[in-house]
């Protein structure tokens, strides 16, 4: 799953009745384990979009495809290729301050960057205002970032691609962010809504000591942005085509991070990281329900199987598809992801059925083999079904939850529930049988968090929590090493009660009281640890 998984259980479904059918039995096992053990081979190294390893995958996905039957529907027979951005991690930056290098720059170059070298007096904004009409001819433009208590108030601050026009349009050669609130902004929180978007001026992040030297005064800047060149990927598309009038899109993406970067959370970069639950498994998942719908008689919806390419760069692939020739071709019904279907233990969770109105009463009629059915309303979330959602499309995301192998090399294929993966898509194989007979499905808009108070906080406990809990409290799935939670003692199996004095009873309370606190901070957690509370002292 992409860069953050965050799953916010808004209850559990009711499972009172169901059908009795499994339409995949214990043989489809070997399948998916065969299919996992490929595409999380050491071979493919991790499958970063770009290299061979993940030209290899499209390539058996596309093999697979054409074995179940399906009908080549990308734009280059089973493919859709495109350009993708070049990582930000791999450029290169230097920055001259009064044409001498500055000794403690440990900035970053911004992920819509232009490449090149600006030089100019510095012009500093305390205060981003776009309506002024001053020229900044020959100037590099900083500005400096504020502190921002919720999401509402982000929303009417100066968006970043904004600025870059305003930059640009006044003649700025170049633009720098500077933190001098204390606000450790991550590379993640200068993205912007169009993915694709490209500055024609280098944009960096100046990183906490150049922030202050220009605050303090003025001077001089040269700054030198090379980016490495852009790479070629593919999303690997293949068609049911049962002359319906609504096509239904069942999604997974295929990609993973190579041998570590960017979003690895494990401290060996140079291992190869094999992604066998993100997403080895959806994509197994999606070959193998590619095969079961083509003999299946559900035959009022075309299918439509997308495996996406460098969903962990962003939901690139997705997003792509969704403003490409291709995704106008169709009048979609809904869509499926499956990402991370791969550890089932008691709880799957749904994400998305606030998205229309048919989803509830489908979903609960459907009797679960010994697990629980965890559902959420949002539409919005850290993988490619939110694309689709964008688009007014009715969504729904499968997934068995996070892990301490999450993002590391240890995500290997002996772990996977396989039997647990084929419990999963007999579920999502019953929900296309009830939804066959249904028509079009009726699409609604959720609550988002642009509507609720989203705390943007400074520091990190370092922990991997269990967002399928369903106590009072964060329950500790994993520990990060060298993080404060650590050094503090915490466990996995700990549920965190309160943050000082701030209760933590559920996720959003905990990031709020996270907001609350800054680096060097020393407090107490109150944690419920093998049904007793006990006091750990943390340093942030």
């Amino acid at each position: 799953m992409g860069f953050r998984k965050l799953f916010f259980s808004c209850g559990l479904s009711l499972i009172p009745i169901g059908l009795a059918a499994q339409m995949l039995g214990p043989s489809s096992e070997k399948r998916l384990r065969n299919h996992v053990y490929y595409l999380a081979s050491d071979k493919l190294e991790g499958r970063l979009p770009g290299s061979v390893g993940c030209e290899q995958a499209a390539q058996y996905i596309a093999k697979h495809f054409r074995k179940a039957g399906l009908q080549p529907a990308g734009d280059s027979l089973w493919y859709q290729y495109f350009l993708l951005p070049p990582s930000p991690a791999d450029w290169q930056v230097s920055l001259l301050y009064n044409d001498k290098p500055y000794p403690d720059f440990k900035g970053y170059a911004l992920p819509y960057s232009g490449e090149g070298t600006a030089k100019g007096p510095v012009y500093y904004m305390a205060q981003p205002d776009t309506v002024q009409r001053m020229s900044l001819e020959g100037y590099v433009l900083v500005l400096e970032l504020k502190p921002i208590a919720t999401q509402a108030a982000h929303n009417g601050h100066p968006n970043f691609q904004d600025m870059v026009r305003f930059a640009q349009q006044r003649g700025a050669v170049a633009l720098v962010y500077v933190d001098n609130n204390g606000l450790n902004p991550t590379y993640g929180e200068f993205k912007l809504e169009d993915k694709f978007f490209s500055a024609r001026i280098p944009c960096v992040f100046a990183g906490p000591y150049l922030s202050k030297t220009l605050a303090d005064g003025g001077g001089q800047l040269t700054l030198s942005v090379r980016k490495s060149p852009p790479v070629r990927s593919a999303n690997v598309i293949g068609f049911i085509d049962n002359g319906a009038p609504y096509t239904v899109v069942i999604g997974a993406h295929y990609d993973h991070l190579g041998t570590g970067h960017p979003g690895s959370r494990s401290e060996h970069q140079d291992q190869i990281h094999n992604g066998a639950d993100d997403n080895a498994s959806g994509t197994a998942g999606l070959l193998e329900l590619a095969r079961a719908l083509k003999k299946l008689p559900y035959r009022r919806n075309n299918y439509l199987f997308i495996a996406f390419t460098a969903e962990e760069s962003g939901l690139l692939g997705s997003a792509w598809f969704t403003r490409s020739n291709l995704f106008n071709k169709y009048t979609f019904n809904y869509m499926l992801n499956l990402d991370m279907i791969g550890r089932l233990n008691q709880n799957l969770a749904i994400q998305g059925v606030g998205t229309s109105p048919q989803w509830g009463n489908n979903i609960n009629a459907i009797r679960t083999e010994g697990f629980t059915v965890k559902t959420s309303a949002s539409g919005v979330g850290p993988s490619d079904h939110t694309s689709f959602y964008l688009k007014d499309i009715p969504v729904l995301h499968f997934f068995t939850g996070l892990h301490d192998d999450y993002h590391k090399p240890s995500d290997d294929p002996e772990k996977i529930n396989y039997t647990g993966m084929r419990q999963v898509l007999n579920f999502i194989l019953e929900l296309i049988q009830l939804l066959n007979d249904q028509g079009r499905l009726q699409f609604e808009r959720t609550q988002e968090a642009n509507n609720t108070p989203a705390p943007r906080f400074k520091v990190t406990l370092g922990i991997i929590p269990d967002y399928m809990f369903d106590g009072r409290g964060v329950r500790v799935e994993g520990v990060q090493k060298g993080k404060p939670a650590e050094k503090a003692g915490l466990r996995s199996g700990d549920i965190i009660q309160a943050i000082g004095d701030h209760p933590t009873p559920d996720m959003p309370a905990y990031m709020k009281a996270l907001s609350y606190f800054n680096a060097g901070d020393e407090t107490t957690l109150k944690v419920e640890r093998l049904g007793q509370i006990i006091a750990l002292s943390v340093v942030f």
